[in-house]
């Protein structure tokens, strides 16, 4: 795929209609533990959801804005995978750890 396949919208749309695609994973052969996953189509309102980002630092001096809890748990549950499944089941159970805490676990 090319930078010029993705794009193009009606590719885009194909692969989601298709494919069930929400994102393209990308990754730098020098940063593999660090992929980046563009999205094939917004599956949440993009304003409003970068409004509400939570902002945390992914390098030294560099903050980057992170989707809220409830919109990634919703992601997790269109997409419906078996990660996606595991990973809201653990995003759950930190959120009652959280509320049992006192403290914001994530």
């Amino acid at each position: 795929m090319t930078p010029e396949d993705f794009a193009d919208a009606a590719n885009r749309e194909m692969w989601r209609q298709d494919k069930n695609m929400l994102v393209l994973k990308l990754w730098s052969d020098s940063h593999q533990r660090t992929p980046i996953d563009l999205f094939v189509y917004e599956p949440f309102d993009f304003k409003a959801e970068f409004a509400q980002a939570v902002r945390m630092e992914v390098a030294s001096g560099l903050a980057a804005p992170f989707v809220t809890r409830k919109t990634l748990m919703e992601m997790k549950r269109v997409a419906g995978r078996p990660q996606d499944l595991t990973d809201i089941a653990a995003l759950e159970e930190l959120q009652r750890m959280s509320e049992n805490s006192g403290h914001d676990a994530i």
